[in-house]
């Protein structure tokens, strides 16, 4: 399986409105370079998704977060089913900057599933990996809240514990394992990977690069060589 290579571009001023039409093309433009070697995944800020999506043909796009409801009566949700006619793809959910309850998590796999939109769904520890693991995501990302941009990588600062969650994951679901949380450069990704992780969750450290056309291409130079 392709390494995936999810960019959650949060709320920064950087990465928001005419700035996120910018970030998109570049991702894109290297998706579709690399398409043999990585899986892209894109989440920008919630109104940026629809003026994004027409510029996304290799790249996954999500929304930074979902609502469990669907369209009816319910009042500034963001509906699932809203998300797919306008193109997107799945949704990150349970970020620790936006955390949610069990079960509102497990209904919103389920409503997600229904029509038929990817769920990454991030965990804090390895006792969250495993509940969530049963509930058969499609990827679930462990993130250290208190390593999110710090600089200090996960792959490195928790080595250990990314190794036990992969086998936790594999153990209980078919989602797919990523980590996040501090992963800043070409190498943290290569370290994450050879923990067992099948690929990232990045964020801070993509959104305040320079250039972000490099950042890339450094990650697929090393994912190469993996």
């Amino acid at each position: 399986m392709k390494p995936i290579i999810a960019l959650n571009l949060k709320t920064y001023k950087k990465s928001s409105m005419e700035n996120s039409l910018s970030i998109a093309k570049t991702v894109e433009i290297t998706a579709k370079k690399h398409k043999r070697y990585a899986e892209f995944i894109l989440a920008p800020n919630t109104l940026d998704l629809k003026c994004v999506s027409e510029y996304l043909k290799n790249t996954k796009l999500f929304s930074q977060h979902v609502d469990p409801v669907e369209p009816g009566k319910s009042t500034g949700k963001i509906v699932p089913y809203y998300l797919k006619k306008i193109g997107v793809k799945g949704s990150i959910i349970n970020h620790s900057e936006d955390r949610m309850k069990l079960q509102e998590i497990k209904n919103v796999i389920e409503i997600l599933n229904k029509f038929s939109l990817k769920s990454l769904v991030c965990v804090e520890n390895l006792k969250e990996a495993k509940k969530i693991a049963k509930l058969s995501p499609t990827y679930i990302a462990f993130e250290d809240p208190k390593l999110i941009g710090t600089g200090i990588p996960i792959s490195r600062a928790k080595s250990n514990d990314v190794k036990k969650f992969v086998n936790i994951v594999k153990r209980n679901s078919d989602a797919i394992p990523l980590c996040g949380a501090g992963i800043s450069s070409a190498e943290d990704v290569k370290a994450a990977l050879e923990l067992g992780t099948e690929g990232v969750l990045i964020a801070s450290a993509f959104v305040k690069s320079r250039n972000k056309k490099s950042f890339l291409e450094k990650i697929i130079k090393t994912i190469k060589g993996v």
